[in-house]
């Protein structure tokens, strides 16, 4: 089954497959606390990209807080030209839209967002960390990405859209044989298979909480939950790689790195769309 990039669906009105189980909106929402975060949710059982259907309801005119979310992500993105693989009717795909009317300081939000996910696998007795720039981890392997993307007309912030995807209930057989021994899921690591649809309420209350804290406890609170710090990493930047000893982070929620001796410092990751 496909559907068109431009088409909207209602829960209602989806034609089910044998293959694909529906997230239940009305579930997600029953289990939400926040104010303005998830109390619209866009969902579509098939996607390309959620973060890209997220820019198409912004120029159409959205809510901040409005959530995308699909079963199947077919042609998910990660940070430069890396894809995000996703398993339909197991993973989590989501991105949340922001407007600058609602949120302070724009800069802390890819911060905010790991640590709102790392907190949100609480309730679940489950432990994850932070790996800069973007990974979600758990017992040591990626089990989750946040990809931030933001646009500016005339220099001036019109959205900023936050995509997650979380591994929730696959098997290791799920995973290809290059992401076997560095990939993991919720699943993996509780022994527990998990409700989606919770997962999901848990991650946007959380996102609500994280977005609204100030800008030192976001900075404490990432320090606190990264598994590497005076670690050495690799991570891409401005299409190379970089490698050092990740120090921590500044004042302003900037990575610093020890590379070759020499400190140098490090954004948190935001893609800017041309408008």
């Amino acid at each position: 089954m496909h559907f068109g990039r431009n088409r909207r669906f209602s829960q209602r009105n989806i034609r089910r497959t044998p293959s694909l189980t529906v997230i239940f909106t009305q579930l997600v929402q029953a289990n939400l606390s926040t104010k303005k975060i998830g109390r619209k949710i866009e969902y579509y059982q098939i996607l390309n990209s959620t973060n890209s259907e997220a820019w198409e309801l912004i120029d159409d005119g959205v809510e901040h807080g409005t959530v995308v979310i699909t079963d199947n992500q077919t042609a998910g993105k990660g940070r430069g030209s890396n894809a995000w693989t996703s398993s339909p009717d197991r993973s989590l795909t989501f991105s949340t839209i922001l407007l600058p009317d609602s949120i302070l300081n724009f800069s802390m939000i890819p911060l905010a967002a790991g640590i709102a996910v790392a907190k949100a696998m609480e309730p679940f007795e489950i432990q994850a960390e932070l790996k800069w720039p973007n990974d979600i981890l758990m017992a040591g392997k990626k089990a989750g990405g946040i990809l931030c993307e933001s646009k500016y007309r005339g220099g001036v912030l019109i959205a900023m859209v936050v995509g997650i995807g979380i591994n929730v209930n696959e098997e290791a057989e799920d995973f290809s044989e290059s992401l076997s021994d560095i990939a993991t899921s919720m699943f993996i690591d509780s022994g527990v298979r998990q409700q989606r649809e919770r997962v999901l309420a848990e991650c946007l209350n959380s996102l609500e909480n994280c977005f609204l804290e100030p800008d030192e406890t976001v900075i404490r609170n990432w320090t606190e939950l990264c598994c590497h710090i005076g670690k050495q990493i690799s991570f891409s930047s401005g299409g190379k790689t970089v490698s050092g000893i990740f120090k921590g982070l500044d004042e302003a929620g900037v990575a610093v790195v020890e590379v070759n001796g020499e400190q140098k410092i490090f954004s948190p990751p935001v893609i800017a769309i041309e408008n």
